[in-house]
């Protein structure tokens, strides 16, 4: 009798004992599963969530790009020089450098205190600016009959254009005489109103330059 009630004991045992590992089996899986999501940092292979395509963008800079180039008026604006002009009097002590020869409608100093618009339609200025160092205790006078420096214009190897010219005062914002001040630099500017067809044109412009008896022509067209 009390073998039977032995086995009966035995038998209960391994009953609840199956049932229990049959019931954890489930936790145990969850748990190792749990454990290797926090080591790798990464989720099971079939919970991976797909990485969204990387879209291209279409560059802006090739759609729709405004042509920046520009056809401006041949007329005025361009530098008919192709670089500087220097020369040098009174045994080097004056030094007249030209760097811009155009067509402009504006008659202005470099400050632009000093300006004047061309009104006519018919015609344009020719305008030369440069600079002189007067290196001598004298005034140096240019631009006109009695001067030493004079400038002339030539159109069409035939038509001699008149030429005024005047200085900039030394703070750049009007206009004085033709002429340069003792020990001073200052810019000089020289003008002529010309018929726009000398500067529409491809016919023939010289710059003739003149310094007593030494003449120097410039070729600008």
């Amino acid at each position: 009798m009390r073998k039977i009630w032995l086995l009966a004991i035995l038998s209960l045992t391994l009953i609840v004992s199956a049932c229990g590992n049959e019931q954890a089996g489930k936790p145990v899986i969850e748990e190792d599963q749990a454990k290797s999501i926090v080591e790798s940092g990464t989720k099971p292979e079939k919970e991976k969530e797909k990485a969204p395509k990387a879209v291209k963008k279409e560059d802006s800079s090739k759609k729709g790009k405004a042509d920046s180039s520009t056809n401006g008026d041949t007329a005025s604006g361009d530098n008919l020089l192709k670089e500087d002009w220097v020369a040098k009097y009174e045994d080097d002590d004056v030094v007249t450098t030209i760097n811009v020869v155009e067509f402009t409608n504006e008659f202005t100093t470099t400050s632009g205190d000093d300006n004047t618009k061309n009104s006519l339609d018919s015609d344009i200025l020719f305008h030369i600016k440069g600079v002189i160092n007067n290196d001598t205790i004298k005034q140096f006078s240019f631009g006109h009959s009695l001067a030493p420096l004079t400038f002339k214009l030539v159109y069409d190897n035939k038509h001699e254009l008149p030429l005024l010219s005047v200085t900039e005062a030394v703070d750049g914002k009007t206009f004085e005489g033709s002429y340069i001040l003792p020990l001073e630099e200052q810019i000089f500017h020289t003008y002529a109103q010309v018929p726009l067809p000398v500067a529409k044109s491809g016919k023939s412009l010289v710059l003739v330059i003149s310094y007593l008896d030494d003449v120097e022509e410039v070729q600008l067209r």
